[in-house]
């Protein structure tokens, strides 16, 4: 792979990139912007979060400025977050911790079971 991604959490750019992401901006111009100002070479993968403006910031400003070179994609940590909350609130999965609470508890406020694991 040429160039190094642009990492959402360790860079400044993106940082203040979504700072100032507001509906009354052109996301698409500041984030060419910050890609001319790190180095169109440099960059080869831009993280976002899923929300509409950042997802397609990036689509619109690598096929429309040149930049094919660069992937786009959204953060694998929203997905699961997402995936996990509506798996989470399904009756079974409910029943299933607060099963799994109630052996916790017991094993917590029992000594002897406690001094057995120990």
């Amino acid at each position: 792979m040429k160039g190094l991604p642009l990492d959402t959490v360790d860079d400044p750019y993106l940082h203040d990139f979504l700072h100032y992401l507001q509906p009354t901006y052109q996301p698409c111009v500041i984030l060419k912007e910050h890609i001319n100002n790190v180095g169109v070479e440099k960059v080869a993968w831009l993280v976002t979060d899923n929300t509409a403006a950042c997802k397609l910031a990036p689509q619109l400003v690598c096929k429309t400025n040149g930049f094919m070179h660069i992937q786009d994609g959204r953060c694998q940590m929203h997905a699961f977050a997402l995936g996990m909350t509506s798996s989470v609130a399904h009756e079974f999965f409910k029943l299933l911790i607060t099963d799994a609470l109630k052996v916790v508890t017991f094993f917590c406020a029992s000594h002897e079971p406690l001094a057995l694991l120990k």
